[in-house]
């Protein structure tokens, strides 16, 4: 029997596999696994080692790790590092012998190391090295800021990035060819001779879809580079065949659509290339080149599988119960590291061994055997019909020993893109499903129209029609969940990030089945995240064209502009760092709807960009977001009034209002003349020791029956009293405590009643 009482926290804190390398004679596997430093709120990420069976962690500190690869001759293992807790530290290559020994650092690039290869030799690196800017040139910028005569273009060309050639083991260097801005991936042939590499020539965001291929002769490097070949659409992924004669490379299926599927394409070094036909009809996540086949990442539907593809067949080498995030193979193909999750497993490390035609799977690592203590939500795959076409969705349902009674509070959880889906992973969604569901909520995931994971022509479905026919889905699958028993029409939020913090907005305008809605760094007005994102190209990808072309398409997909048509309660939550989905979207959303006297709560967090990756930062929203639907959905025990001098219970814990009220004046506030501070203390009083009360919302009723939020915390030092603002916090350390807490009310008020909302204890 699993324990009822992980939290939050516990989630956040699963140390998580996040690459594998196999050695090139498939002995050896190294892993990168990430988990969160508290004591400094970062993310931390060190090597692992498996050989000989045995699994051993190879590095400890605060460092970032990243893109593990072993040399040829299975002496050296290579990987980027770089301080974690310092947000200007720069990636650099570091070597770590495999024979013993503490790892070294390879390179001092002021720019850092963008990525690298190992030359088949084992003898040397490749490495793109952005171009440091001279250094009279930035001293001479210091002066100018100092004089506050700075400015600067807002359009400024970014550096070109070189190509360095550096010595192993001592680190000798040397510049060989300077590129453009763009150059970001690199693979040099297995026999020596030829680099490919990609590029989006100016290395800004959005030109991710000129990206194009390119070759360069090892022994002729000052030559200028030569295209690999014509085909429209971007080109990425590139991997060489083993003689060094082709290479494989990913493109869409649809040139003009970015969000069309990926298709695998091969190319000669005479400008000849063909599609790969044999290519199922699906997303193509990861691609590798290794013996006679192709070896690529599908999705397939709310799972993922590792397929093995030649000219004439493909086949999976993994069963569809897993979603594979990563994988890696030897140079004969005979070897696998996969890392692999589900709904009840965190991602773990398998070896694959192939035998036959099949590949036998062995887990390898159990980074998180906690977790098999828990208990777990449990997700299942379903399907409905929405304008006669068939949707799939994954529904996770509280855990089996809970008692929850249906039908239940239920959250639509939408994904972003729309090109994503919904997959069916403990962490899935930064694990929002998981967590919701594991405090009692049903949680569907659609997979709409427009979601990778299915055909090419669902994939695309959604074109010039956001908001549209992916939102019908949407609600066929929430009615679908109604008929079954299992959602309470009553009880229906709904919540998503990026493409689904905007179905979010637009849905809470377009229909009052949502009683509450979470949108995390949504889009809701088109024109200004078109003028705003880095990636302003994904209006008119989607869109058929640029504001000034479909102004009218524009205007009628912006969840913005039905704002008034929204009633039921919004929680907006955004990065202020976020360059993809701008913060001015939701700030926006927020005017309007304090401007129409809606419920509405904004909270930014800071350095935070297009997703949420600081530990702290991933637990709040947790917390928030279960807060938010606790508060709207279940209308939690304490949202009622409880007069001044009674008591309400709720669960584990019960609250009483003492009647002690008081008038003060704290030392570091200001009133008017026509306002006073009220103290009023409650009483906490819990069954269990060392349980966590957040509380972020406490209301005051006068006895007019008028609400007043919380000032905040206060502080006594005898007669002394100072407040402390901001979010309530309070450690049960005994059974029992006394908090004080102020309201501002208007001088004639009398204080009557209080209502405490939004209470979360933690084990």
């Amino acid at each position: 029997m699993g324990m009822v009482n992980w939290t939050a926290k516990d989630l956040i804190g699963l140390k998580v596999p996040a690459e594998v390398a196999v050695s090139y004679d498939g002995t050896k596997i190294a892993i990168v696994v990430s988990e969160p430093n508290w004591d400094f709120g970062v993310m931390v990420s060190n090597l692992w080692l498996w050989r000989n069976g045995e699994l051993s962690q190879w590095t400890f500190g605060d460092k970032s790790i990243a893109r593990p690869k072993f040399s040829p001759d299975g002496n050296w293992l290579a990987f980027l590092a770089k301080a974690a807790k310092d947000d200007e530290a720069k990636n650099q290559v570091w070597l770590m012998p495999l024979n013993g020994g503490e790892p070294r650092q390879l390179t001092e690039a002021k720019e850092g190391v963008l990525t690298f290869e190992w030359h088949p030799n084992g003898k040397f690196i490749w490495c793109v090295i952005p171009e440091a800017k001279p250094e009279e040139r930035e001293q001479a910028k210091e002066v100018d800021r100092k004089r506050r005569a700075d400015f600067s273009y807002h359009d400024d060309a970014l550096p070109k990035r070189a190509l360095w050639k550096f010595e192993v083991p001592d680190g000798k260097g040397e510049k060989v060819f300077v590129g453009d801005a763009g150059i970001y991936e690199l693979k040099v042939s297995p026999d020596g001779r030829r680099m490919v590499f990609a590029t989006t020539f100016t290395g800004k965001r959005d030109d991710w879809r000129r990206s194009k291929l390119f070759w360069l002769s090892v022994d002729e490097l000052k030559l200028r580079p030569q295209p690999l070949c014509e085909r429209a659409g971007a080109q990425t992924s590139p991997q060489f065949s083993p003689d060094g004669a082709k290479v494989a490379f990913l493109s869409w299926r649809e040139p003009e659509r970015s969000f069309s599927h990926h298709r695998i394409f091969v190319a000669d070094f005479e400008g000849n290339w063909s599609e790969l036909d044999s290519t199922p009809d699906l997303e193509i996540e990861i691609l590798h080149w290794k013996h006679r086949w192709l070896f690529c990442l599908l999705q397939t539907g709310c799972t993922s599988q590792i397929w093995r593809v030649d000219e004439n067949e493909a086949a999976p080498l993994t069963d569809n119960d897993w979603v594979v995030t990563g994988f890696d193979v030897s140079a004969s193909g005979k070897t696998f590291a996969a890392i692999r999750t589900n709904d009840r497993n965190p991602p773990e490390v398998w070896l694959g061994e192939l035998e036959g035609e099949q590949v036998r799977w062995t887990q390898i690592s159990d980074f998180n055997p906690q977790v098999k203590q828990w208990k777990l939500s449990r997700a299942q795959i379903i399907r409905w019909h929405s304008d006669g076409m068939e949707v799939e969705g994954l529904l996770w349902l509280p855990p089996e020993e809970s008692p929850y009674p249906t039908p239940l509070p239920t959250v639509v959880w939408v994904h972003g893109g729309p090109k994503s889906r919904a997959a069916k992973a403990l962490l899935s969604a930064a694990g929002i499903p998981t967590f919701l569901a594991s405090r009692g909520y049903a949680v569907l995931a659609s997979n709409f129209r427009g979601s990778s994971g299915y055909s090419n022509e669902f994939a695309t479905a959604n074109f010039r029609d956001l908001g549209g026919g992916d939102f019908r889905d949407i609600l066929s699958g929430v009615e679908w969940c109604i008929a079954q028993g299992i959602a309470d029409p009553e009880r229906i939020g709904i919540a998503g990030g990026s493409y689904g913090g905007y179905m979010t907005n637009w849905a809470l305008a377009h229909s009052e089945r949502f009683k509450a809605g979470v949108s995390l760094y949504g889009i809701a007005l088109l024109f200004s995240d078109f003028g705003n994102s880095n990636n302003p190209s994904w209006e008119p990808d989607y869109l058929g064209g640029f504001p000034w072309e479909v102004p009218e398409l524009y205007l009628q997909r912006s969840p913005f502009i039905h704002a008034h048509k929204i009633k039921a309660p919004l929680l907006l939550l955004h990065g202020e760092s976020d360059l993809n989905t701008f913060i001015s979207n939701s700030q926006e959303m927020f005017t309007a709807l304090k401007k129409l006297g809606r419920e509405v709560e904004f909270v930014r967090y800071p350095r935070e960009g297009h997703g949420f990756q600081e530990p702290n930062h991933r637990v709040d929203v947790l917390e928030r977001i279960l807060i938010w639907f606790d508060r709207w959905l279940k209308g939690d025990a304490f949202a009622s009034a409880v007069p001044i001098g009674e008591q309400a219970n709720d669960g584990n814990l019960s609250v009483r209002i003492i009647d002690k009220v008081r008038t003060l004046q704290p030392i570091n506030l200001e009133l008017s003349g026509n306002e006073k501070l009220v103290g009023v203390a409650l009483s906490l009083e819990a069954k269990d020791n060392d349980q966590l009360l957040l509380s972020r919302d406490v209301r005051l009723l006068d006895s007019g029956g008028r609400e007043h939020p919380v000032a905040g915390l206060l502080q006594t030092d005898g007669e002394i009293f100072w407040l402390i603002e901001g979010d309530l916090k309070v450690r049960l350390t005994q059974k029992a405590i006394l908090i004080n807490l102020a309201f501002r009310l208007p001088a004639e008020s009398q204080p009557a009643a209080v209502k405490v909302r939004h209470l979360i204890l933690h084990v």
